[in-house]
């Protein structure tokens, strides 16, 4: 995470640091990292939120391939974002239409 948002030699910088993605100060100790988010699950990797923004707690969670998949920048399925009680957001598609030319939004 560190290295492909600010090592520019990293083969990954160009799609993360050199888009600004950034990390929050308090990540950039491991300690910060692993209480906010505890142990990596199982079968799943950290993602933010409709891949978008900086990597932070209120912006990331634990995801699987498959709900990774779905919040990749190049997905245009209409997602809602819900926030549950314990404050993991998890999408559900609404609406698996895609958007295309001038007035696209997403």
């Amino acid at each position: 995470m560190l290295t492909r948002c600010y090592n520019l030699k990293s083969d990954r910088y160009k799609n993360y640091g050199g888009k600004g993605v950034r990390v929050c100060r308090r990540w950039h100790k491991f300690e910060n990292f692993l209480s906010d988010m505890g142990e990596r699950p199982e079968g799943k990797t950290l993602g933010r939120f409709l891949d978008r923004g900086n990597y932070s707690s209120r912006n990331c969670r634990w995801m699987t391939r498959a709900e990774q998949g779905l919040n990749m920048r190049n997905n245009h399925a209409l997602l809602k974002w819900e926030l549950s009680r314990a404050t993991v957001r998890k999408p559900r598609v609404l609406k698996n239409s895609y958007c295309g030319g001038a007035g696209c939004t997403m």
